[in-house]
């Protein structure tokens, strides 16, 4: 019995891993919300399946299941793993939005590399490892130049074209492939291209010398600044690893041929780089606004105020805890929950909106400085070097006749550091497409860089103690648990897809019970909860206010500064006359938010309706320097002088601000500064602007100038003989 548990586990684990990374490669699946869920679901089925396998037969042989020598490799894993167990204990939010999601990926990529460092021992093994990897990149690869093809020579959607699938051309001529996102589809390459490269020298094979070219191309057509950057300097690091560990009869020419391509292909991303800066210089200000607000988020702890300040088992009060912070950090998965109140106006202003797009900073090393902290930063940087080093080291020492080994290591050394240098400018390690190639490698350099070891035709049976029979029927019952249980977030995500259709159509039943449907596979989806209040919101039967703030407060306790969310609680508490309570949710919303436009008329208009006219009369005022200072922003970005003429005209001299501001003088008697901002709208703005003729006919009224409110009325009957002429509102 010990030998067969056994070896149907190594056999699951043995071929279930490569189909695991074929699978990771080319899956997608279009009717679920995130056309990339599937990765994330394989990522999560997959990695629960082979994790119990590997505790199976690790209780069924009951010794250690790592091979001789790799202790020095495992040391900075368990650290990075102590570091994450650790990180998620303190983390202020342990919800599937915020620690867990993050938790939990982190789990499985360990799971993986300790599955790959203790089963794919001999080479046979690693071959069809290696070989199942670059079936998945060569078939993502493919259906790139498809999408390529498709964008120079077919019409975009809804037109049928070479690209079959719904999602053709949604980035223009940018190509993302089997990823989804152009950037995450060239993080991808960037490992990939050094070990395709690599293995192209073994035996000069040309398809993989095609199957390269085919590679670069895509990363060129991603139009990624970073992975171009990214690719340049994996590209250096092999001309590196070939000088000194390829060809060691011919060093010198391999090392001028080497050191050409290495600079003509940083010259070729420096120019490239340039002119897609001069293209879209929108990207460079967006990371370094955003790396400036992960700087301001490293210097401060939570206000007293904020709702993080007091749920971290590490009290934030505790003067201890705040002395630590530096060291231990906020949380794994923390965040993107806390950005939000750092993001910076620049950033708003860029995108055209809030959204939760960009929550992370752009870099993955300062992510995990600030979840984890400097101690978890330093174990993060130990497993990096670890892994170089020991692969170099090995380098050294293994004969010339183990190709295999010596180009494998090579390759994905040189990934390792291509894929690093694109995460020092974009997110994409945060996602599982990134994340499960970037342990894929590390565990990759960890069996090349150790002995192999032919795998014995008989092996020793141990004993095993009695109780290990209960344990093991245990992780079965939980892998079962936890498959079904990821599944469900499968299914919660494909009905959240058909709730959003239906909200579009004012569908209200339809899109809440498919919404139900998402909570109950997935209580912590936030976007659902926030959806399903803003449906109630839109219906407003009976019962919905108080559904809405019920849904609402859901969502500030799954993620405290979600996108718009107080913007939405201050416009239903203003629907509820709750004027005390809309007017602290707006000004939440302007602290995390100061460019959104709708928000100052409605925080101005909830004041006036308190009687507070002065403040009132300051959020008016605040309404119209924003609108001056957001174009004059635009004009120093852009250097658009008729652009910039043109959005004076209608954002700038938006007649509703100058309304809002004459209408609260009004209110409060000041009849010459109400007059100035009725004319100045007419004289500026709208000529024939009803609202602020129909305003100026009742102030000439209210201040005894009949024949003057005659002429303004007669102006309005003359424009629309349907518009009405009272007093202002």
């Amino acid at each position: 019995m010990n030998k067969k548990i056994t070896d149907i586990c190594s056999k699951t684990m043995l071929y279930g891993t490569p189909i695991f990374y074929f699978l990771m490669a080319v899956a997608f699946y279009l009717r679920t919300y995130d056309s990339c869920q599937i990765k994330i679901t394989i990522c999560q089925i997959g990695g629960t399946i082979l994790l119990t396998a590997f505790l199976i037969k690790l209780l069924e042989k009951w010794k250690n299941p790592f091979p001789p020598g790799s202790f020095h490799l495992l040391i900075p894993v368990v650290l990075v793993l102590i570091s994450t167990i650790f990180s998620a204990s303190i983390s202020p939010l342990k919800n599937g939005f915020g620690t867990m999601d993050e938790f939990l990926r982190r789990i499985f990529y360990i799971a993986l590399f300790f599955v790959i460092i203790s089963e794919f021992r001999d080479e046979k093994s690693q071959r069809r490892l290696l070989n199942w990897f670059l079936a998945g990149a060569f078939i993502s690869v493919f259906y790139g130049i498809i999408q390529f093809l498709d964008t120079r020579f077919y019409p975009p959607n809804p037109a049928v074209g070479l690209d079959p699938f719904i999602w053709r051309q949604a980035f223009g001529t940018r190509i993302f492939s089997t990823f989804g996102n152009p950037n995450f589809f060239g993080d991808f390459l960037l490992l990939a291209a050094p070990v395709i490269l690599s293995f192209a020298f073994v035996k000069f094979s040309k398809f993989l010398i095609i199957f390269y070219i085919m590679t670069v191309f895509c990363i060129v057509l991603t139009y990624s600044k970073a992975a171009w950057i990214g690719y340049s300097a994996g590209v250096i690091a092999f001309s590196f690893f070939a000088v000194a560990f390829l060809f060691h009869g011919k060093k010198e020419t391999i090392r001028k041929i080497m050191f050409g391509m290495s600079l003509a292909v940083f010259a070729a991303m420096v120019l490239g780089v340039l002119v897609l800066t001069l293209q879209r210089v929108d990207s460079v200000r967006f990371r370094t606004v955003t790396w400036l607000g992960t700087w301001e988020m490293f210097n401060r702890v939570p206000h007293p105020d904020s709702y993080l300040y007091d749920r971290s088992p590490l009290k934030w009060k505790s003067s201890v805890r705040k002395a630590i912070h530096p060291l231990i950090g906020t949380g794994i998965g923390s965040f993107k929950a806390v950005y939000p109140a750092y993001r910076r106006p620049e950033i708003i202003q860029l995108e055209g909106r809030s959204n939760t797009e960009s929550d992370h900073p752009e870099n993955e090393f300062l992510e995990v400085l600030y979840d984890e902290g400097i101690i978890g930063f330093g174990f993060f940087i130990l497993l990096i070097i670890t892994f170089i080093v020991a692969a170099v080291k090995r380098l050294k020492t293994v004969p010339p006749q183990s190709k295999f080994i010596i180009h494998g290591l090579i390759g994905f050394s040189s990934g390792i550091i291509s894929q690093l240098a694109h995460n020092t400018m974009c997110v994409s390690m945060r996602f599982v497409s990134s994340g499960v190639i970037f342990w894929f490698a590390l565990g990759m350099l960890g069996v090349l860089s150790l002995p192999q070891i032919p795998k014995p035709k008989v092996e020793p049976v141990s004993r095993k103690p009695q109780f290990i029979s209960a344990i093991q029927i245990a992780v079965i019952i939980l892998c079962l648990y936890f498959v079904k249980y990821f599944y469900g977030f499968f299914l919660a995500d494909k009905f959240h897809n058909i709730a959003i259709f239906h909200s579009k159509r004012g569908e209200w039943s339809a899109a809440l019970e498919n919404y139900r449907t998402v909570i109950k596979y997935n209580p912590d989806y936030v976007m659902t909860h926030y959806f399903m209040g803003n449906v109630y919101n839109d219906r407003w039967a009976s019962g919905d206010p108080e559904r809405v703030i019920e849904k609402y407060e859901d969502v500030i306790k799954l993620a405290p500064n979600y996108v718009q969310i107080f913007m939405q609680m201050g416009t239903v508490h203003s629907k509820m006359g709750r004027w005390d309570d809309a007017i602290a949710d707006y000004r939440k919303y302007q602290r995390l938010d100061p460019v959104f436009e709708r928000a100052y008329p409605s925080l101005g208009m909830a004041y006036a309706q308190l009687g507070l006219w002065k403040e009132a009369e300051n959020t008016f005022k605040r309404y119209i320097a924003r609108n001056d200072w957001y174009h004059y922003y635009l004009w120093l970005v852009n250097k658009d002088m008729k652009g910039y003429l043109n959005g004076v005209k209608t954002n700038i001299l938006k007649p509703d601000a100058w309304l809002g501001l004459g209408n609260i003088y009004y209110a409060q008697k000041k009849m010459f500064a109400a007059e100035t901002m009725y004319k100045k709208i007419l004289k500026d703005i709208d000529p024939n602007n009803a609202e602020a003729l129909r305003n100026l006919a009742v102030l000439y009224e209210k201040t005894g100038r009949p024949d003057r409110a005659q002429n303004i009325l007669n102006r309005i009957i003359k424009n629309n003989p349907t518009v009405p002429s009272r007093r202002p509102q």
